[in-house]
């Protein structure tokens, strides 16, 4: 079920700009929000569909919005996330110290938030603003989206092959990934990567990471993430999908001191600890962030939490679990 993390529509969006600001800081960057209401009526929604294995939005308005963007926001802000959007109506403006630059409905754009700046949300000529943004961690990408590309981001079209199967991709995990199983949004969520990692390609906008070694061991880690909740992953398919030797790959992981299993089980244990501590995913249960973390029963995942951090999973959560945003916005 999408869920609604704000709703106004009775007139004076600027007196709830402060409670918007707090859920948008919370979601997606941090920032000081603005609205330009220009005596409109104005009306904003923002949603939340899918929240595996990516947090994914939307917002719709009728009204132009902005984020300003300072360098303590940035160094308190998600600086590992890029943010895919697709403007299905209305634009995207961003500017930062290069210049300024406009973004067109039907687009697709990956940002990043390293720079400090303004991204407005702008209405079309009829009036209206839909837009999507998929939030995906950097280490989720085997080449890292270039940041030499235009002014505020990178610009692919949406009407084009790959644009075309990442934005139906990503609209149905918005809209239905809650109702999936991990494996299949993981699956889902995948294609729309390999999408994301074409156009970039295709536009000569990939960097690639450091040393061979160090893009390899990058490409391991990233296929492991993606398929975390598969509880069957294997050191075969790590190689097959990196398309490496299973002995190359047992020695890349040997320059980290570690063994396949080791690196597997430890990505599974971080991963249900940031579940347990996150309020996106306070509704699910310890069973449930076992099974999405790719443990094989309740038990396995408790004692195996426990030896490694020395606390239970139930304790962990009561004592780090960020507030809910219902008691916040209250």
């Amino acid at each position: 079920m999408v869920e609604t993390l704000f709703e106004f529509a009775r007139g004076d969006l600027a007196t709830q700009s402060s409670v918007y600001s707090e859920i948008i800081s919370k979601e997606f960057y941090r920032g000081r929000f603005s609205v330009e209401q220009d005596g409109v009526a104005a009306h904003l929604t923002l949603k939340r569909g899918a929240t595996f294995p990516v947090s994914i939005l939307s917002v719709e308005s009728n009204v132009n919005t902005a984020l300003r963007r300072g360098q303590r926001d940035i160094r308190s802000g998600n600086a590992d996330v890029y943010a895919v959007w697709l403007l299905f109506k209305g634009h995207l403006r961003i500017t930062d110290s290069r210049g300024t630059n406009l973004f067109q409905e039907g687009d697709i754009v990956i940002t990043w938030p390293g720079r400090p700046g303004i991204v407005q949300g702008l209405v079309n000529g009829r009036g209206q603003r839909h837009h999507i943004i998929a939030l995906v961690p950097v280490r989720f990408f085997s080449n890292v989206p270039g940041g030499h590309g235009e002014i505020g981001g990178l610009r692919f079209p949406m009407n084009s092959g790959d644009g075309k199967v990442v934005s139906s991709l990503i609209n149905l995990l918005h809209a239905e990934g809650h109702a999936l199983p991990p494996r299949s949004a993981s699956t889902l969520f995948q294609e729309a990567l390999q999408g994301l990692e074409r156009l970039c390609s295709s536009h000569g906008v990939t960097e690639e990471r450091g040393t061979i070694i160090d893009r390899r061991l990058h490409e391991i880690e990233s296929f492991i993430d993606r398929h975390i909740s598969d509880v069957t992953i294997s050191a075969a398919d790590v190689s097959s999908a990196c398309k490496i030797s299973r002995r190359y790959l047992y020695r890349l992981l040997n320059t980290r001191h570690v063994t396949f299993a080791e690196m597997l089980w430890e990505k599974r244990r971080e991963q249900a600890k940031r579940w347990l501590g996150s309020s996106e995913t306070r509704r699910w249960s310890i069973g449930e962030i076992a099974a999405r973390a790719g443990f094989k029963s309740l038990s396995h995942f408790s004692e195996s939490f426990k030896r490694h951090f020395g606390i239970t999973p139930t304790a962990y959560r009561k004592q780090y679990s960020q507030p809910s945003r219902s008691s916040t916005a209250n």
